[in-house]
């Protein structure tokens, strides 16, 4: 699945950016039915950047929720 243009519009309406990592969490997370853990999405996000690391998706979970 691809994040429509109306989340990149309203990222950047909070001043966000829609990098590469938070693109990929945020595709993940719309690809689950289920309410998955930090640990859990850390897993799956890492499938496709496997540079990325823990705290970068604990970082982008609070940056979104906060937002």
């Amino acid at each position: 699945r691809t994040i429509p243009e109306s989340l990149d519009a309203a990222l950047r309406a909070h001043g966000l950016r829609l990098t590469g990592p938070r693109r990929v969490i945020l595709e993940v997370l719309r690809g689950t039915e289920s309410h998955p853990t930090a640990e859990w999405l850390y897993r799956f996000v890492r499938r496709r950047l496997p540079r990325v690391s823990l705290g970068t998706v604990y970082r982008n979970l609070r940056l979104l929720v906060a937002e």
